[in-house]
């Protein structure tokens, strides 16, 4: 299948997409350092240079794929910036491109059934969205995918900040790789939209890109099907 890189066209094979699928379904765990490893069964291990606690979805694996996913959203920009030149934690360059995790699990009776983690922190399950609706705050309608992107169609519709950044709602759904039909009222439907934009993003023109950063962090030999 031939895929538009970078660099221009480029082959990449069906092996590799597959690759590329299986390593965005990996859990991801933060630890101490700056190393990023396979694990095996346990997952893949990131550091973080972002300041605060561990938290996958801002983990160091977890920025480059953001910066590999949403190039054009970014328009040039890195996701982090150095604090200072003393070796300081990182800060977000713009408050609106925060990363998140997108599927949590459901509410039942005011308790919360989450996802299991092994499913929930991984590449698949994360995306960038302003921090107002994430980091710092619960999302909109408390994580459920399908009522936040209720919403999202009106702040787009009233250019709302962020929001005019898209011509439509159909626009963020593929910038933001998100399944054309998709559920979250339920945690198995919650897991399918997390395997669904697996399959997207493997099949999608950042497959090639993707696999030759998965490869170059030594991930990808781990995971031949």
């Amino acid at each position: 299948m031939l895929l538009e890189g970078k660099r221009g066209i480029v082959m990449i094979s069906a092996l590799q997409r597959e690759q590329v699928r299986q390593i965005l379904l990996e859990q991801v765990e933060v630890q101490k350092g700056n190393m990023i490893a396979d694990c095996g069964a346990k997952g893949i291990i990131s550091g973080q240079f972002y300041y605060g606690e561990g938290d996958s979805d801002m983990s160091d694996l977890a920025i480059g794929f953001y910066e590999i996913l949403y190039r054009e959203l970014l328009a040039g920009k890195k996701v982090l910036v150095a604090a200072d030149r003393n070796g300081a934690k990182g800060k977000l360059v713009d408050l609106n491109l925060a990363g998140d995790t997108m599927n949590t699990g459901v509410y039942h009776g005011g308790t919360k059934e989450r996802i299991e983690g092994k499913r929930r922190h991984c590449l698949a399950n994360f995306w960038l969205i302003p921090m107002v609706h994430g980091r710092r705050s619960q999302k909109l309608h408390r994580d459920y995918m399908k009522q936040y992107c209720d919403d999202v169609v009106r702040m787009i519709a009233s250019q709302s900040a962020y929001f005019s950044a898209f011509q439509d709602f159909p626009d963020f759904m593929v910038r933001h790789f998100i399944p054309r039909e998709f559920s979250s009222d339920t945690i198995e439907a919650q897991l399918k939209f997390i395997d669904d934009r697996a399959k997207l993003i493997a099949n999608s023109s950042k497959a090639s890109e993707l696999w030759d950063y998965f490869n170059r962090l030594k991930l990808v030999d781990k995971h031949i099907s």
